[in-house]
């Protein structure tokens, strides 16, 4: 911190003895000057040949004040880290923090989870966030998502399923009409990549399209089947 002041020896006054009045207020307003600025005044008189002298003694004191100030800051940096009870402030608020975080990547992972489990991932014990219990699954479904072979977009399929909603018998007649598809050429070909999506099968009502072909209609209607699931 800069000082305010410089400070004015004894001695001065023996240096100021060949000045007048004039040349002595010229001079301690320029001494001023250079302590609060750094700049030194253009002197034009005897206080000139004075100036130089009294200039380097401010610069001296300047810089014992400099160092005094540091010596200071250090010695109170020191005392701070010796402190008991700066140890204790500092070690609470590292578990503070370590807390925060721990806390911070717990949340996360619950709103991973919690997306996860909205959008049909997880364990299956839970559907949605905020720990609902799971809402069943309608009448019927859970026998045809077991005999479907291809289990990929169940939200999909289970919207379709409640949109059909099939009566006891036409349920029986979907699961025996995928039963029969499942040992088909067509389903088996190629690791069974042509078999139609659940919701695809439930939307197109395909158990009728089985049961209303030929068989001389059947490549026909493999190809339509295979370009609507494209």
């Amino acid at each position: 911190m800069a000082r305010a002041y410089f400070q004015a020896y004894h001695s001065i006054l023996e240096a100021m003895e060949q000045l007048d009045d004039a040349e002595r207020g010229r001079l301690f307003t320029a001494l001023l000057i250079y302590s609060e600025t750094g700049e030194a005044p253009e002197l034009t008189g005897n206080e000139r040949f004075v100036f130089p002298a009294l200039r380097g003694q401010i610069d001296r004191d300047a810089e014992a004040y400099a160092e005094k100030c540091h010596k200071l800051a250090m010695n109170s940096r020191q005392r701070k880290n010796d402190d008991p009870a700066n140890e204790d402030i500092k070690s609470n608020q590292e578990k503070s923090n370590d807390i925060k975080s721990n806390q911070m990547i717990s949340n996360a992972i619950k709103s991973s989870q919690g997306k996860g489990e909205a959008n049909g991932e997880g364990n299956g014990k839970r559907e949605g966030t905020g720990g609902t219990p799971p809402i069943p699954p309608p009448d019927g479904f859970v026998d045809f998502w077991a005999a479907y072979p291809r289990k990929q977009a169940k939200m999909d399929a289970i919207k379709a399923w409640k949109k059909l909603a099939p009566s006891p018998d036409l349920v029986a007649r979907i699961l025996a009409s995928v039963q029969r598809s499942c040992d088909s050429p067509d389903w088996r070909k190629d690791g069974g990549q042509y078999i139609p999506y659940p919701a695809t099968y439930l939307n197109g009502r395909r158990w009728e399209d089985e049961q209303s072909t030929g068989g001389r209609f059947a490549n026909l209607e493999y190809l339509m089947r295979t370009m609507e699931d494209k």
